[in-house]
């Protein structure tokens, strides 16, 4: 979206009794943000109204607030009205992940405009990352170090290595930025057993190594 492309018309500012209804904003299930799914319904009223389709406004900025400077549309933001069909369901571009923003829907036919109630609501990403892969580790003289390969499919905010004591449950070690770890914490006689896992910065943690 374009953040300088202002939707000013002034009869959009106004809610309209006969303009579409928002019924949701959701988070698009297993993505990466950047986009909701926002439904709205329409009505007999604007049915006979010959609308041609539905422009859909957003802001991350409080439009009932103080200091309101405007909707804002992203590029190619134009939905055809189909014939009969009163409920509607799109996917829509957000600014940024985790952030609240509003939406509105205008109903356009050739010469009015009806907009809706308000709606708001926020994408996230909650996909995990990528499983690190090329786990490596060597016994040296009175510690052990791991090394791993780095993922590369999303940025990375640390990487978090897990330890097995002799067969027990895997247990969080430490977390670390870096591409390695020195575990000097070791008791001759035991197994260690190492597990790295990933964690992006959306706080969403891969599997286990």
């Amino acid at each position: 979206p374009d953040p300088e492309n202002t939707y000013d018309i002034t009869m959009f500012s106004q809610y309209e009794v006969y303009g579409p209804q928002i019924l949701a904003v959701e988070d698009v299930p297993d993505d990466h943000g950047g986009k909701v799914i926002l439904s709205w319904r329409t009505n007999e009223s604007l049915q006979w109204e010959g609308i041609e389709g539905f422009v859909v406004l957003f802001t991350e900025q409080d439009p009932e607030g103080p200091g309101f400077k405007g909707w804002l549309q992203f590029p190619g933001n134009f939905f055809r009205a189909i014939a009969g069909t009163m409920n509607y369901q799109v996917a829509v571009p957000v600014l940024h992940n985790d952030v609240l923003t509003y939406y509105a829907v205008v109903a356009v036919s050739y010469n009015q405009a009806w907009r809706s109630n308000v709606v708001s609501g926020m994408a996230h990403d909650n996909l995990p990352p990528a499983v690190p892969t090329g786990l490596g580790v060597a016994e040296m003289d009175g510690y052990v170090q791991i090394w791993w390969a780095p993922v590369e499919m999303e940025p990375i905010k640390y990487y978090t290595v897990y330890r097995s004591v002799n067969d027990g449950a895997m247990e969080l070690l430490d977390h670390t930025i870096d591409l390695e770890y020195t575990d000097t914490d070791m008791v001759p006689g035991n197994t260690y057993l190492y597990a790295v896992t990933a964690t992006d910065y959306a706080a969403n943690e891969s599997e286990k190594s």
